[in-house]
């Protein structure tokens, strides 16, 4: 079933937290099996509005991905987590939306490629977060990622004829 977000503001520390480069952003996602989580970091993590959290993949085809689509379609939350010296949050939250264009998934793919013009994304996640709480909480290990085919949109560079890069 869809959990309809509340947009409520997120709290100071948390928002500080998403605007420095430097924290730590883990997700934990559901796995397959009921109970079972995994957790990867994920420093794309971010909120554009104060309230919601976003953040983009890569690659739609990983752990990750099918994590987030479980918590949208069977309604089982993921757990969010932001560490920074020594001192971390943590929260529930729901994906609600999968973004493949429009203003959120442009947003993320220019904060994607304001590093290099050539980083890609294949979509954007938005959460939304009950309840963040401080924590004494030790950070779970993080999962790799698994690598894959690059998903490349249209004006991706490296499908431009002339400019000198290959299809990698």
């Amino acid at each position: 079933m869809l959990r309809l977000p509340e947009k409520t503001p997120l709290p100071q520390t948390v928002s500080r937290l998403l605007e420095d480069k430097n924290s730590k952003r883990l997700i934990q996602v559901p796995g397959e099996k009921p109970g079972e989580m995994h957790a990867f970091l994920c420093q794309s993590l971010t909120s554009l509005d104060g309230s919601t959290l976003l953040l983009s993949l890569d690659r739609e085809r990983t752990p990750l991905g099918r994590g987030l689509v479980r918590s949208l379609w069977f309604d089982r939350p993921a757990a969010v987590w932001l560490s920074q010296d020594g001192k971390t949050w943590k929260t529930e939250a729901w994906a609600y939306r999968c973004h493949i264009v429009g203003p959120a998934f442009t947003a993320m793919r220019s904060l994607a490629r304001e590093k290099n013009p050539e980083n890609e994304i294949a979509c954007a996640w938005q959460l939304a977060a009950e309840g963040w709480t401080k924590t004494e909480e030790i950070l779970p290990v993080p999962e790799k990622i698994p690598g894959g085919p690059l998903e490349l949109h249209l004006d991706h560079p490296w499908l431009h004829e002339g400019n000198g890069s290959v299809l990698r």
